[in-house]
């Protein structure tokens, strides 16, 4: 059972690892501004047995992110130890609250010193570390609501008009 808990915990972590990086590289695409990009943070956090993780999330150089466990605290569940224990884990309530909103501040700042991205413009620099955008294709075929007989009908009427109005 307990191998069973810690590969959960595991695979969750990597999950949290993922998700952050897709942020990271979505935040990164709107703006395209490498300068500023190696002071973001990003949080991710994890319940795992009475215990708080707190992961961070950075880029310290261009294309190399950094995941790491920032800090961990336990969750007091016994009340014969909350005097002892609850001041300390408000404490770190405190300390993980201050880091996030740090984050939050970084995050603000990145995204508003800069113009944003013209999607307009094309990045011709294959080196870049960042994928394009994807742009998905036009749809094609039938409509809800509009079938090809009730278009080629349609036309049919155009045309009749064009020519009723030209005699």
């Amino acid at each position: 059972m307990w191998k069973e808990d810690f590969t959960h915990y595991l695979k969750d972590r990597q999950k949290i690892a993922k998700n952050l990086k897709k942020m990271m590289k979505s935040i990164l695409r709107q703006k395209l501004v490498m300068a500023e990009a190696k002071d973001l943070m990003l949080f991710g956090m994890q319940l795992y047995k009475n215990t708080i993780h707190l992961y961070c999330l950075t880029m310290p150089i261009i294309g190399f992110y950094c995941f790491v466990e920032v800090m961990s605290y336990p969750i007091p569940t016994n009340p014969a130890t909350y005097p002892k224990d609850l001041p300390r884990y408000v404490k770190n309530l405190f300390k993980t609250l201050k880091l996030v909103i740090h984050g939050a501040d970084v995050l603000q700042r990145y995204m508003t010193s800069f113009e944003y991205y013209s999607s307009d413009e094309t990045i011709s620099d294959d080196n870049s570390p960042l994928s394009p955008p994807f742009i998905s294709p036009q749809k094609t075929g039938k409509r809800k609501g509009i079938s090809k007989t009730s278009t080629t009908d349609s036309n049919i009427d155009n045309k009749r008009k064009q020519t009723s109005s030209m005699l």
